[in-house]
């Protein structure tokens, strides 16, 4: 016999991705009414992008420098 912990854990884990998929549409919604926000969200976002890959790209770990 099952228990009640599994059937509820089926259930209860859809709910999240429900609602997270629900709740994506509402920035999405925002940009595009408000196009200037939506080139500053992509200038910053493109920025810190660009800061993380050359941070990775420059710094030297024990890991990086055994693979040359």
């Amino acid at each position: 016999m099952r228990s009640r912990c599994c059937r509820t854990g089926s259930n209860g884990s859809t709910l999240p991705h429900k609602s997270s998929d629900t709740s994506h549409g509402s920035p999405a919604g925002f940009f595009a009414r408000h196009p200037l926000w939506q080139r500053l969200h992509r200038y910053v976002m493109g920025t810190a992008l660009a800061g993380f890959a050359v941070k990775i790209a420059t710094e030297r770990t024990g890991a990086v420098v055994a693979l040359r």
